[in-house]
């Protein structure tokens, strides 16, 4: 029972972890949201457990809004830290994550619910 605790707490750390990395500078989520379904292994899943954490939720923006769409991708990461049947779940997310850059990611205005896109290189 020990371990199970300790195994618990650690795996609770680790989703903090890829939720701060994921929210640092208003990052939302990102735009390469398939990547995020390989990596966790969805397709291992039992189809009528998949539409729980399945991308669909990203790509529909006409019904979803961007809370719903940043709300599934956090459990998605938390599917790939606590669930995954892929052991290295872990890692692979965090490299993948911490190695995006700017213009990779779709970004919320603060205080808002919205989305915008950076510019890639800034007017003159």
């Amino acid at each position: 029972m020990k371990n199970f605790i300790v195994k618990n707490k650690c795996s609770k750390n680790r989703y903090s972890e890829l939720v701060n990395i994921c929210n640092k500078n208003n990052r939302a989520l990102p735009k390469n949201w398939g990547k995020i379904e390989t990596i966790i292994q969805l397709n291992k899943l039992p189809r009528h457990c998949y539409h729980h954490y399945c991308c669909y939720v990203l790509a529909y923006a006409h019904a979803f809004n961007f809370k719903q769409k940043i709300e599934r991708f956090h459990k998605q990461l938390k599917y790939g830290v606590f669930w995954s049947h892929n052991p290295k779940a872990y890692e692979e997310l965090k490299d993948y994550l911490i190695n995006l850059k700017r213009e990779d990611w779709l970004y919320k205005w603060p205080d808002t619910e919205s989305s915008y896109n950076p510019k890639t290189k800034l007017n003159s």
